[in-house]
């Protein structure tokens, strides 16, 4: 009796690599999310990350939300959407009165131009992150580069955010130290 022999690309694969992808498979339909960052042994490694743990190669087509995971993303595209939507007409409507306002002659309307540059780019950040997360529901294949864009979407948004709000309450401790050296 005669074995028929392996399949030619499975014996040429090194050892660590044979029978991987049905581990990353498993893996997936475990726990989707802990098999993207943690892949099974053996597994070879990715890139270096941006904090120091190693991201595993998986193709971006290798899972796909479920139809309550996508509901829930959906709305949260459709409330990001809109409050982007919201922010862009603040910062429009900042702008027209800061314009406006410097046009007449008044030097505190630049204030209005810097709330209005700050609402248009938190906006447009969040415009964009409601379409990526739109387009994790809508396609198939790449809903993790998606979810992805979208979260550098969110990141870019909250970090202007940030920086505003700081920077604002160093200017308004400056101003008022100023204003109160001069009242005395």
């Amino acid at each position: 009796m005669q074995v028929a022999p392996r399949a030619p690309e499975m014996a040429e694969r090194p050892p660590f690599l044979r029978g991987t992808q049905r581990a990353v498979v498993r893996a997936m339909q475990q726990n989707p999310y802990q098999a993207l960052y943690n892949p099974p042994q053996g597994y070879p490694q990715g890139q270096q990350g941006n904090m120091g743990y190693q991201q595993p190669m998986i193709a971006q087509g290798d899972y796909e939300f479920s139809s309550d995971e996508n509901a829930v993303i959906g709305s949260t595209a459709s409330w990001t959407r809109g409050a982007g939507i919201i922010q862009i007409v603040v910062g429009a409507l900042a702008a027209i009165g800061g314009i406006l306002g410097l046009a007449s002659g008044n030097p505190g309307s630049l204030v209005n131009l810097i709330a209005a540059a700050v609402c248009l780019s938190v906006g447009i950040a969040l415009t964009s992150a409601g379409g990526s997360l739109n387009r994790v529901v809508i396609t198939e294949g790449g809903d993790i580069m998606h979810m992805m864009q979208a979260m550098r979407s969110y990141q870019r948004a909250f970090k202007v955010q940030v920086i505003t709000v700081i920077l604002a309450i160093v200017l308004g401790v400056i101003l008022a130290m100023a204003v109160a050296a001069s009242a005395r």
